[in-house]
């Protein structure tokens, strides 16, 4: 028997997104409410494209949630238009600035690429010289073409935007953390 209703929390710890569960759930006939600690309207924008019915904060008084329940069992809306369309074109305004950032930090060579991966662990300049068994110089001068070629003007900034572009260096490969246009997480790299 499939469920009629179907509360969801985005964070399912060791098994992942809870966004990649919404598409097969609505698909099957489920109503998907989503209940999160997450705060980012982009992310609630994620859902509704997905096919949630709602997306709620978990900070909601538990008697509102109740009541989303109890529309959706009634057959009644549960979100108006306007917020509805809101929450999508925030999300794509948002899927479109991610999709930048993928390509600046794709035009990073290989070395440029291994270079950020160590700033994104939280590793110094000549922690990272260290490890690559070269001049703290030539980290200097491949972390200003990082900065160059992503548009920003620190380290800080260039991490900030890999992480934000689900962004993450395994080895000399790249892979992209966030769902592709279908709802699926790819995993392809480059390098």
């Amino acid at each position: 028997m499939q469920p009629r209703l179907v509360l969801l929390d985005l964070d399912l710890g060791a098994f992942g997104d809870g966004v990649r569960l919404i598409h097969p759930l609505a698909a099957s006939g489920a109503n998907v409410v989503v209940v999160t600690a997450s705060a980012d309207r982009f992310r609630w924008g994620e859902c509704m494209r997905y096919g949630a019915r709602k997306t709620l904060s978990k900070t909601q008084p538990l008697n509102e949630i109740l009541a989303v329940v109890r529309r959706i069992h009634q057959g009644l809306p549960v979100v108006e238009a306007r917020e509805r369309e809101e929450l999508l074109r925030g999300w794509h305004e948002h899927r479109q600035e991610v999709q930048g950032q993928r390509q600046q930090l794709e035009s990073l060579t290989p070395r440029e690429r291994e270079v950020l991966a160590g700033l994104m662990e939280g590793m110094q300049v000549g922690d990272i010289a260290r490890v690559s068994v070269v001049s703290v110089a030539t980290v200097r001068t491949q972390v200003k073409s990082i900065l160059a070629k992503l548009g920003v003007s620190s380290q800080l900034a260039a991490v900030g935007m890999a992480h934000n572009a689900g962004w993450r260096a395994v080895g000399r490969e790249t892979v992209s953390t966030l769902p592709d246009a279908s709802g699926r997480h790819s995993a392809s790299g480059t390098g």
